[in-house]
């Protein structure tokens, strides 16, 4: 009985360490590149390591499982407005991981597509969830 318990408290102990990478990511559907400006809750170096902020995407439509590792992927260029406001450009038809993080504990506040301000909830409310990926689609 006794060894029954202390199992059970490894295998709980052990489940509530584990982290799940997860991503969220946007796809232009359409045939023209979209301007976004991207606001972060905090500043990106708190939650960044290394050199600094990136921003990954495939020339294609896809639900691959690390957009920093495909052969047709990448690196936008964006626009710095400070530690917590970027502009990037959507390529058209395309998928964009715009933040990696794990267990959905997100850093993004609200992402304006084309002039229409949208807060991470309504995001997440409207995308898919692929692979631990939330998806937002951009179709008009």
């Amino acid at each position: 009985m006794k060894i029954r318990i202390i199992l059970l408290a490894i295998s709980l102990l052990s489940l509530m360490g584990c982290t799940i990478p997860t991503g969220f990511r946007l796809q232009n559907l359409t045939d023209r590149i979209i301007p976004l400006k991207i606001t972060f809750q905090k500043p990106y170096k708190e939650f960044i390591s290394g050199e600094g902020i990136e921003f990954y995407s495939s020339n294609e439509i896809t639900i691959a499982k690390n957009l920093r590792n495909r052969r047709n992927s990448v690196k936008l260029d964006f626009i710095k407005i400070d530690e917590k406001n970027f502009i990037i450009n959507l390529p058209p038809k395309s998928t964009t991981e715009i933040e990696k993080t794990k267990n959905f504990n997100y850093n993004i506040d609200k992402i304006e597509i084309e002039g229409k301000q949208r807060n991470l909830g309504e995001l997440i409310a409207n995308s898919n969830m692929k692979r631990d990926n939330y998806i937002y689609r951009i179709i008009y």
